[in-house]
C-alpha cells in the first residue's frame, strides 16, 4: 500500500504543478509534445444468490507523445487500476482491508508512417478481435477466450499498423528469464527461462462503407493455441457481431486450478446492440465447450453457456448508469460448481474522464 500512497502523491503533485491545462484530457501540450490523462471511476455491485459484492474500480491512464521529426514520434503509456476490496475495513494500510492495485499497461515505443512498435506490458493481437463481441457494460465475452500471449501481458514486443481498410497487429512475448543458482558451486550458476514465450497475430478488414467488418487471428504459447474468426455489421443504430474460437486451452475453474494439460476447445459468441436516444440495449450469447470427457475431472469442467442482457442510460456522453443480468444456462455437477451455475446481476454507474 506504500506504493499506492506514493503514486497518488506523485500524481497529485503533477496535476497541480503543470500550469498549462488545455482540456480535460491534456495535462501538458505543445506543438511537439503532449501528456494526457484519461480514465474512469466505476461504481458497481455484483449480486449472486442474493449476496452483494462491491466491484468498484478506478482506472487512470497517462500517455506521453513527442514528435521526433515530421514522420516519427516517441510514445510512452502507463495505466493502473485500483479496486475496492476492503470487506468493511477502514484501515487502508491493512492488507486485509485496503483494496488492490495493479498495472494494466506499461510500455514505450516508436510510431510513424510504418505503424507503431512498442515493448513492455501491452495488449496481444487478439484483443482487437474479442472487442467485436465484448460490448456489454458488465457481462459477456467469456467464451471467446484469449490465451495469455494473446491477451494483455508483460515482456511483449508489439506491432500495429493500418493499411487502407486493413489493420494488422502482431505481438511476440519473450520467455521470462531467471538465474538458476548452484549454492555448492556458484560458478555453475546459469540463466534459464520459463518457456512461456509465444506469439499472436491478427488482421481486420473493413468492407468499404457497407458496415461490414471482418477479422481473423492466431496465437500460440507453450501447449496452448487458438484460431479466431470474427465478423460484425453496423446499420444505423443496430449492431450485430459474432466471434468463433478454436484451439487447445488450459483448464481453470472454481473447482479445478490451472491444469498442466491443454484441452480441445470450441467457443462462439453472438452480440447485438440497439441505441435508442440516450439508451443502449445489448445482449450476448456465449458458449464454450472444452473436451474434458476423458480427463476424469468432469465432463463439463470449463464449459460456458449463458445469455446476458443489459441496458445503459447515458445522462451525458461520459456518464452512464447500467443494469446487467446474466442467465447461466449450465447446471451444477459434472465439473460445474453451484456458484458457476448461478445467475448474477450487476448494477453500476460509470464516469469517464
Amino acid at each position: 500500500m506504500k506504493l499506492t500512497s506514493t503514486l497518488l502523491t506523485i500524481i497529485g503533485g503533477l496535476l497541480t504543478s503543470i500550469p498549462l491545462l488545455t482540456s480535460a484530457a491534456d495535462i501538458y501540450k505543445t506543438d511537439a509534445a503532449s501528456v494526457s490523462l484519461t480514465g474512469r471511476a466505476e461504481a458497481r455491485m455484483q449480486i449472486i444468490d442474493g449476496k452483494v459484492d462491491d466491484q468498484t474500480r478506478i482506472r487512470m491512464n497517462f500517455m506521453g507523445k513527442t514528435m521526433i521529426n515530421s514522420s516519427m514520434y516517441a510514445i510512452g503509456d502507463w495505466e493502473g487500476e485500483f479496486q475496492t476490496s476492503q470487506n468493511g475495513g477502514t484501515d487502508i494500510s491493512n492488507d486485509d482491508g485496503g483494496g488492490t492495485f495493479n498495472t494494466r499497461y506499461a510500455y514505450a515505443g516508436l510510431g510513424g508512417n510504418f505503424g507503431e512498435v512498442t515493448y513492455g506490458e501491452n495488449d496481444g493481437a487478439l484483443g482487437i478481435l474479442t472487442d467485436f463481441t465484448d460490448i456489454m457494460a458488465y457481462h459477456g465475452n467469456n467464451a471467446a477466450y484469449k490465451i495469455s500471449v494473446a491477451d494483455r501481458t508483460d515482456n511483449m514486443l508489439t506491432y500495429q499498423g493500418q493499411y487502407d481498410h486493413y489493420i494488422l497487429k502482431a505481438s511476440y512475448r519473450f520467455a521470462d528469464s531467471s538465474v538458476q543458482e548452484n549454492k555448492l558451486n556458484p560458478e555453475d550458476n546459469k540463466m534459464i527461462d520459463n518457456d512461456q514465450d509465444g506469439y499472436s497475430v491478427s488482421v481486420t478488414y473493413t468492407l468499404g462503407d457497407t458496415g461490414v467488418m471482418l477479422g481473423a487471428g492466431y496465437a500460440d504459447q507453450a501447449d496452448e493455441n487458438e484460431a479466431m474468426l470474427t465478423a460484425s455489421y453496423t446499420l444505423n443504430d443496430w449492431y450485430i457481431a459474432t466471434n468463433v474460437v478454436k484451439g487447445d486451452k488450459y483448464l481453470s475453474t472454481l473447482l479445478y486450478p490451472a491444469t498442466l494439460d491443454a484441452y480441445d476447445s470450441l467457443g462462439y459468441e453472438f452480440a447485438t446492440s440497439y441505441t435508442l436516444g440516450k439508451t443502449v440495449f445489448t445482449a450476448t450469447y456465449n458458449n464454450l465447450d472444452m473436451d474434458t470427457d476423458d480427463s476424469g475431472i468432469g465432463s463439463h469442467a470449463g464449459d460456458v453457456s449463458d445469455l446476458a442482457f443489459d441496458v445503459s442510460y447515458y445522462f451525458v456522453p461520459n456518464f452512464r448508469a447500467y443494469a446487467s443480468y446474466n442467465f447461466n444456462l449450465l447446471s451444477s455437477g459434472h465439473g460445474v460448481s453451484y456458484v458457476e451455475a448461478e445467475d448474477d446481476i450487476a448494477l453500476g454507474m460509470r464516469y469517464d474522464f
